[in-house]
């Protein structure tokens, strides 16, 4: 029965723990809201917009589709015009059928809209994601998107009196902060949902939420976690130390010692599972991601915190990759049909 129980718990973990890398290729968009009582299937309708591939280059006349989803269904006369901006996922339906901004916009006869950005989903401005073309990926550029968006929109349905406010969650979120200080004539007001506004390369700081949040359910869990991972790094430091994580972890290839990118990327990838599961915490059997996470690594019956450790990857079906040049090799390649290009736009 322990068994058993073991395995229900693996498997509702590893649909979160398959992300590469740090937290943007684990990402998997926004939660959507349940859709209201009110809404109807036909209400929700899907456009494009022909957009400038860079705004700040008016000697280059190059320009692309960008798709956006619109809910007219409330929309009275001089209504507000309320946009969920996306961001790195592909959009779809889920925030013109329910939610908050669903319920704001129904109240107060609002045109709603969410956009797609620029290289995500079906939004694809260049032949290719090659390293050339993705100079126009940027916030500048996408920030530039949506206020032409907002312009255009504004007389095309004749709402030019019409206050704006945009809406979005994690970088979205970012950017709707940042246009409305960029914009402040086009856009009104601003609701930016957990919004990391402080750019910054080395962001730390999400792991000690990561921490906070498995303390939350018990201190031992983050000491049996802190003490897998300083395991891995002893092991890391002796002879057989890579044969036998290779072993132990159900690894592609026996991690390079002597090369910090393969070590790094291990650590890295590791510690993606616990990031993912904070991320996307939910409540499943009665028991949250969390709670059957701690569950696993807080078992003294299954072993050490490192064989804890181990069993969230090797009782996978395929073996887990972690060389970092293999990596690296992924996303090199151009075609949107690529793996790393359907990885990063979320294309179903």
């Amino acid at each position: 029965m322990i068994v058993f129980n073991v395995l229900l718990v693996l498997c509702s973990i590893y649909s979160l723990a398959n992300g590469v890398g740090f937290r943007g290729f684990t990402f998997q968009g926004l939660k959507e809201p349940e859709p209201s009582k009110t809404f109807k299937e036909e209400d929700v309708v899907e456009g494009w917009i022909t957009q400038p591939l860079d705004h700040f280059n008016h000697r280059d006349n190059r320009t692309w589709s960008m798709r956006y989803n619109e809910n007219s269904a409330f929309l009275k006369k001089n209504g507000p015009i309320i946009i969920m901006i996306g961001g790195e996922w592909e959009i779809s339906t889920g925030f013109l059928q329910g939610g908050l901004m669903y319920e704001i916009g129904s109240q107060h006869g609002a045109l709603m809209y969410y956009t797609e950005h620029r290289f995500y989903g079906k939004s694809r401005p260049t032949k290719d994601v090659s390293t050339e073309n993705l100079q126009y990926l940027n916030v500048d550029q996408a920030l530039a998107d949506l206020a032409y968006f907002i312009e255009t929109k504004k007389k095309e349905k004749n709402l030019e009196k019409s206050p704006v406010i945009v809406f979005g969650g994690s970088y979205a979120g970012n950017m709707a902060a940042w246009a409305r200080l960029k914009y402040p004539h086009l856009i009104q007001g601003a609701l930016a949902s957990s919004a990391p506004v402080l750019a910054k390369a080395d962001f730390y700081e999400y792991y000690e939420v990561v921490t906070r949040s498995l303390g939350r359910h018990s201190e031992k869990c983050v000491d049996d976690v802190k003490t897998a991972f300083t395991s891995v790094e002893e092991l890391l430091a002796t002879p057989d130390g890579a044969d036998k994580l290779k072993l132990y972890f159900n690894l592609c290839e026996k991690p390079d010692v002597k090369s910090s990118n393969d070590l790094g990327y291990l650590m890295n990838t590791l510690a993606e599972i616990f990031a993912a599961i904070v991320q996307y915490d939910t409540v499943e059997n009665g028991q949250t991601k969390i709670g059957a996470l701690c569950s696993i690594m807080t078992a003294d019956h299954l072993g050490s915190p490192l064989q804890r450790l181990a069993l969230l990857t090797s009782s996978r079906n395929e073996c887990f990759a972690t060389n970092y040049n293999n990596f690296v090799k992924r996303y090199r390649e151009v075609s949107w049909d690529s793996p790393g290009a359907a990885d990063i736009s979320r294309v179903d």
